[in-house]
């Protein structure tokens, strides 16, 4: 289901589908749900289709300055995924969407949890152990999310046809100086593991 901007609706399958693995993640760790919000979607189908256009569906962040006062956030956080194969049709954009999402989710194998600041633990920055996803995925003060994709039948190798999948996220997340959550999320995460890998942290890990 789409609105009158042709974004997605809450009630579409893929945004269902979506906003359910994020939210799956986050209650693992004790954090508050996601809600979707209809303009960070819209924003993410605008900046999927330019992508579409401009790269056959390859990666490119859309600029800071345009995710500033969106959605009603000072400052809006971006993932993206990309996925190609023989064939990608309309109807295997949700299950795209869990590859997308677990995948983000899955840089928990490159992270440690530190309680003073999220970029404190060197082997967070050190490459190549990208970890931005995962922690825009669990960001606690974050509580919207509004997502989209684009196909295209011939994608960067014009031999397989691509998905791209935008995410964005209010208020975004990766801040210098806060934290991604604090030591009672790491508990509850590292007591139910998801995904690939069980967090770990680096210094004194939290009293459990």
């Amino acid at each position: 289901m789409e609105n009158s901007d042709g974004s997605l609706k809450e009630d579409d399958l893929f945004a269902m589908t979506v906003q359910c693995h994020h939210n799956k993640f986050r209650e693992a760790a004790a954090l508050p749900p996601l809600q979707w919000n209809a303009q960070l979607a819209s924003f993410s189908k605008a900046w999927t289709a330019t992508l579409k256009e401009t790269k056959k569906c390859g990666l490119g962040h859309s600029s800071t300055g345009d995710r500033r006062s969106l959605g009603g956030f000072v400052y809006v956080g971006e993932n993206l995924a990309s996925r190609s194969a023989t064939k990608i049709t309309e109807d295997q954009a949700p299950e795209n969407a869990i590859l997308g999402v677990e995948g983000w989710f899955d840089e928990i194998e490159g992270y440690q949890y530190s309680a003073s600041e999220y970029r404190t633990c060197a082997k967070q920055s050190t490459a190549p152990k990208v970890t931005g996803h995962f922690t825009q995925v669990m960001w606690q003060q974050t509580t919207d999310v509004g997502c989209d994709y684009a196909i295209c039948e011939k994608g960067p190798n014009p031999n397989m046809a691509t998905i791209v999948v935008s995410c964005n996220y209010g208020p975004g997340g990766n801040m210098g100086g806060t934290n991604v959550f604090g030591p009672d999320n790491f508990c509850s995460l590292s007591e139910a593991p998801v995904g690939k890998g069980k967090i770990t942290s680096c210094g004194t890990p939290p009293k459990c």
